[in-house]
C-alpha cells in the first residue's frame, strides 16, 4: 500500500472517534466517551467532517466497543502526532528563513535533515496508530473502509480540476 493510502486512512481513523462517539450516544459505553461536540484541546469540530465520519461510521457497523476502542487510540495519538507537525511547521518556517539568509550551506542542511527528523517521527507515529486501529476492526469493516476512502479519493480529485 502506498504511504499516501497508509497516510489517508490514519488521518480518517484518528478523526474517526468523534462521529463514532456522536453515533454511540445511546449505548451505555458511550457515557464514558467525551462529548463528539467536543473536540480535543486545540482541535475545531467541522460539522461537514463530522456528517461524513459519521456515514462511514455506520456503514462499518462498529460494535459500541470497537468505538470506545478507536477514542481511546486517538485520544491517545492525536496529541501526539499534532506536536509533530506542529514542530515540522515551525522547523520548516526556519529552514526558508535560513535559505534567504547569509547561512552556511552546513547550516541549511542541518535544518533541512530537522525537518525530515520530525516528518519521518510524524510518519511514524501516524503507522503505529494505524496499525492499533487495524487490529480493533474486522476484515469487513477493513475492505469497507478502504473502499470508502478510494471513494472520497475519486471524489476529490474530480474537484480539484
Amino acid at each position: 500500500m502506498r504511504l499516501a493510502h497508509i497516510c489517508l486512512i490514519g488521518a480518517i481513523l484518528l478523526g474517526t472517534p468523534v462521529a463514532i462517539a456522536h453515533w454511540t450516544t445511546s449505548h451505555p459505553l458511550a457515557q464514558r466517551m467525551p462529548p463528539p461536540d467536543r473536540p480535543l484541546e486545540g482541535e475545531r469540530p467541522n460539522p461537514r467532517r463530522l456528517r461524513e465520519r459519521g456515514g462511514m461510521i455506520r456503514r462499518l457497523n462498529l460494535t459500541p466497543d470497537q468505538a470506545q476502542q478507536l477514542w481511546q487510540l486517538r485520544s491517545q495519538y492525536q496529541p501526539e502526532i499534532r506536536d509533530r507537525a506542529q514542530r515540522m511547521q515551525a522547523t520548516q518556517a526556519e529552514l526558508r528563513q535560513l535559505m534567504g539568509s547569509t547561512a552556511t550551506n552546513d547550516e541549511v542542511q542541518a535544518k533541512f535533515q530537522q525537518v525530515q527528523q520530525l516528518r519521518q517521527e510524524k510518519l511514524q507515529l501516524r503507522m503505529e496508530s494505524i496499525l492499533a486501529m487495524r487490529e480493533i476492526l474486522t476484515p469487513e469493516q477493513r475492505r469497507t473502509l478502504i473502499k470508502e476512502l478510494e471513494q472520497r479519493r475519486t471524489q476529490r480529485r474530480g474537484r480539484r480540476f
